[in-house]
């Protein structure tokens, strides 16, 4: 029951998060947080292509996907197509290796969380041993292991990962719970118990909060919902789908970020049943370049052209837009957004500790960098010194198999007027 209780809560926080449009608040200007987040993006991508080009071009070499060139006038990579069609291009890829085994030194590296009572109080003491009980059930729901793995690939090849820690309210995979309504006393009106919490009235009559257990008249039985139970997720993202501002010097100084991802058109839908019905697919990899390099990556193989990977399936990328609390929205703001500016969910941050009373905001993102660069607030790996020396053996390698093709299929050469019409011997 207090599990029941707890998701309760934490649904009713969510649902609530949600403000329809048109409604006497900031929260329901949706023109005003359409543009806000367009031009948040807007402005990121105009600054960080060179960066996305250095990143795209690491995951081309780790695939093995190396014979490539940088196309200025269409601001993408094509195959290099050499004068001489016959000059073999082959990869040792020595860079896939020795990404490899700096990946498996960060893998193998733990670190073990640990809680300790900030006064020698029985109720920090008490505090302390929950949290270390809590921890190793925070790692199996979020899947430490391989969020560890995901976050070493990326900053091996693109310097950077981050993380989104959140609650997945919609996740059925720990099950699902039934949560008893409650009548108001004043007119019947029956709803779930976060509803008349959130209004501290009854939300049909206005009334006082004086509720009851809801039962069905015809049977006695508890009028109940049934929601999914849900589940503590961390998202590792690549830097080419989480904007943020370059011109912050640290992390701490960001205070928005916005993340960009695609998803099957049915999986929006079932998500958001009410206000996702009149989406329809779009292509978002035709004009977002980031989002061009990830489809390729899903569907590129060592010996795949990068214009044949292209999804033939019904998409839809979603704009999660996040900001800290700021004169134009003291809450926060949080909103998902589709690419065709169809705003699916938008309210105050929910990403907040009440602490004596007062909320302290937070922004759920961490970032991991490999090496910090001064200035900047993207890192630099290893991977970017590698590519000019792969670059140099797949050189060499080529001119000393064409030296070798020469020695064994030897050529006679006539000089002009020698009068030899016929080599013998």
């Amino acid at each position: 029951s207090a599990q029941s209780q707890l998701q309760g809560d934490k649904l009713g926080r969510r649902l609530s998060n949600s403000v329809e449009e048109g409604t006497d608040n900031p929260y329901g200007d949706y023109p005003k947080i359409r543009e806000r987040i367009k031009k948040h993006v807007e402005n990121v991508t105009k600054a960080r292509w060179q960066f996305e080009r250095l990143w795209f071009r690491c995951c081309l070499y780790y695939v093995g996907n190396q014979w490539v060139k940088w196309d200025e006038t269409r601001r993408e990579y094509r195959q290099r197509n050499l004068k001489r069609r016959w000059v073999p291009k082959p990869v040792t890829n020595r860079f896939a290796s020795t990404i490899d085994a700096i990946r498996g030194a960060l893998q193998t590296a733990q670190v073990q969380p640990s809680a300790w009572p900030s006064s020698e109080s029985i109720e920090d003491i008490a505090a302390t041993d929950v949290a270390e009980s809590i921890i190793p059930i925070i790692n199996e729901e979020i899947m430490v292991e391989r969020v560890k793995q995901q976050i070493a690939a990326w900053i091996c090849l693109t310097a950077d990962a981050f993380v989104f820690p959140y609650y997945d309210h919609s996740d059925d995979s720990l099950g699902r719970t039934n949560i008893p309504s409650e009548r108001c006393s004043m007119c019947g009106h029956v709803d779930q118990p976060f509803e008349f919490e959130q209004a501290q009235q009854c939300p049909e009559c206005g009334g006082p909060l004086l509720t009851t257990a809801a039962v069905d008249p015809n049977t006695g039985q508890p009028i109940q919902q049934d929601y999914p139970i849900g589940r503590l997720r961390a998202d590792v993202l690549s830097p080419l789908e989480c904007y943020i501002t370059l011109d912050a010097k640290e992390f701490r100084d960001i205070r928005k970020f916005t993340r960009l991802k695609t998803y099957s058109l049915d999986s929006v839908k079932a998500r958001y049943p009410d206000s996702a019905v009149n989406i329809a697919a779009t292509h978002m990899s035709q004009t977002k370049q980031a989002q061009h390099y990830l489809e390729l990556l899903t569907y590129m193989t060592q010996d795949t052209l990068m214009s044949s990977g292209r999804s033939h399936t019904e998409n839809v990328a979603l704009y999660t837009h996040i900001e800290m609390p700021s004169e134009d929205y003291p809450d926060g703001l949080t909103a998902v957004m589709t690419d065709d500016d169809t705003i699916l969910e938008v309210g105050p941050s929910p990403f907040y500790d009440e602490l004596q009373g007062n909320k302290s905001h937070y922004l759920p993102l961490i970032q991991y960098g490999y090496m910090t660069v001064p200035g900047r607030i993207y890192h630099k790996c290893s991977a970017y010194d590698l590519l000019g020396k792969q670059d140099q053996r797949n050189r060499l390698e080529s001119l000393m198999e064409v030296s070798v093709l020469k020695g064994v299929y030897n050529t006679w050469l006539l000089p002009t007027g020698s009068n030899i019409t016929r080599i013998t011997g």
